[in-house]
């Protein structure tokens, strides 16, 4: 039995060894990925940067070459004035990069890309309306049909608008606003995101004041957040008259940390149920094992029983035997040396007392009982 209980405590040894050693490869794997993924966050991010780089040095460039272009010119025509003048929109030929427009949905986030671009002035105009043009398919390409060829880059984007454009009114906007709640399904960043595009339509509608959008934003933002724990715990960010994109930066930082201290305890609840799991099957393993000895211990016992029951019964079966075996009379017959020796057996010369016969029964049971022994 010890040595049975010494090789469980080795074998629950080495599984709980195991299991460490398990959890920490899972934690590895875990940092591993976790790094992989932030170096590819890291060589997007240095991509971009660049792309971008490299195409603000292509617009310099350009830029410097229309300079001098133009400053060459100004002094060969006008040698005595050494005043120099640069031109409000410079010809530039760069073809800009027009994002695609088929679905009609899309069209205030494409208007406002395109807006953007003409405000610049970095761009020709016949080059950017040709771009456009180009940029415009599906459903909403049936538009330029309606247009003629002369039409210009604004005649264009006021077709799209009396077409895609949103008819709502501004107290239409405003009531949807008001009504607006975070989806079960929509993070913090798609909720801030979607009533701040109904606050720029308002705005663009004339419904509100441009000083009242960030109170008003702020306010419905964190009063409708779903998560309350989360609504408690930037209570005082609030509280504090944070701008609302210093508050969205802070809820998104505290819903952050909720989750990694989340996800800490999911690891944890995991490990433990784990560890209660291996140790209920240690436990069936154990019991089983102490079954099945007792079951043996059982078969030894009946089988030592059975066999003290049979060496009984051929005892007592000799005894008898002995017992009834023929006399010869009471002749007595002497030998030399041998006095009686009328019978043969153990008790030579005499006929066998009872105490005798009970001597040599106990120790032939007790012969008996140290074999077994």
């Amino acid at each position: 039995m010890k040595l049975q209980q010494m090789k469980l405590k080795e074998e629950l040894h080495l599984k709980e060894k195991a299991k460490r050693f398990k959890e920490q490869e899972l934690l590895k794997e875990t940092r591993r990925k976790q790094k992989e993924e932030r170096m590819r966050k890291l060589k997007r991010t240095k991509q971009e940067l660049q792309e971008d780089i490299m195409e603000t040095r292509s617009t310099i460039t350009s830029l410097d070459k229309a300079l001098e272009h133009e400053d060459i010119h100004h002094r060969h025509k006008h040698k005595g004035n050494a005043e120099r003048r640069v031109l409000p929109n410079p010809p530039l030929m760069l073809k800009p990069s027009v994002p695609k427009f088929s679905d009609p949905t899309q069209f205030r986030g494409w208007k406002i890309e395109i807006e953007s671009m003409i405000r610049s002035e970095i761009y020709q105009k016949d080059i950017l309306k040709q771009c456009v043009r180009n940029a415009i398919s599906g459903e909403p390409r049936k538009v330029l049909s309606t247009l003629k060829a002369t039409a210009t880059l604004e005649n264009i984007l006021s077709t799209m608008e009396s077409n895609f454009g949103d008819v709502k009114s501004g107290q239409s906007i405003m009531e949807e606003f008001y009504q607006a709640r975070q989806n079960k399904d929509e993070d913090i960043t798609s909720w801030g995101i979607r009533i701040e595009e109904m606050i720029q339509r308002a705005l663009e509608k004339g419904e509100i004041q441009e000083n009242k959008k960030d109170e008003i934003l702020r306010t419905k933002y964190w009063k409708y957040l779903r998560n309350s724990e989360l609504n408690n715990a930037t209570g005082v960010f609030f509280e504090n008259s944070l701008t609302f994109e210093e508050l969205r930066k802070r809820v998104r930082r505290e819903e952050q940390e909720m989750t990694v201290s989340q996800e800490r305890k999911e690891h944890t609840k995991q490990i433990n149920t784990m560890q209660l799991d291996q140790q209920f099957r240690i436990l069936n393993d154990l019991t089983e094992k102490l079954q099945s000895m007792q079951k043996q211990l059982d078969i030894l016992t009946k089988e030592k029983v059975a066999r003290k029951d049979n060496r009984s019964e051929n005892v007592t079966r000799d005894y008898k035997r002995y017992d009834n075996r023929p006399q010869s009379g009471n002749r007595r017959t002497f030998s030399r040396g041998r006095g009686y020796s009328g019978n043969r057996g153990p008790y030579r010369g005499r006929q066998p007392f009872p105490q005798d016969v009970y001597h040599r029964d106990s120790n032939y049971q007790h012969h008996l009982n140290g074999n077994q022994l």
